[in-house]
């Protein structure tokens, strides 16, 4: 009887880039909380942005914590995808 080989692959980094992203929506839900709700209400009214388009500066605290979450979660999304379309790899002997 012969041993059978199994590919194992490592996915740690992908639940530990899902970990950071969470934790970025906490803090900006501690940090801005007023903000955040508004924010999260976008899709059914635009009170966001007629409260804060002008009146704020650019470059905020609440829109540095989730612009970093939507570039983590946009990569990790391309990531999948592309490993979808690819196909499963043959590196087997």
């Amino acid at each position: 009887m012969e041993p059978v080989y199994r590919t194992i692959i490592s996915n740690d980094w992908v639940t530990l880039v899902i970990l950071i992203s969470l934790v970025l929506l906490v803090i900006a839900k501690i940090l801005f909380a007023s903000r955040f709700m508004t924010f999260i209400i976008l899709p059914f009214n635009s009170k966001y942005i007629f409260m804060y388009n002008k009146k704020d500066r650019l470059i905020h605290g609440f829109h540095l914590f989730m612009t970093a979450f939507q570039i983590l979660n946009f990569s990790l999304y391309l990531y999948w995808i592309l490993n979808i379309l690819a196909g499963p790899s043959s590196n087997q002997s």
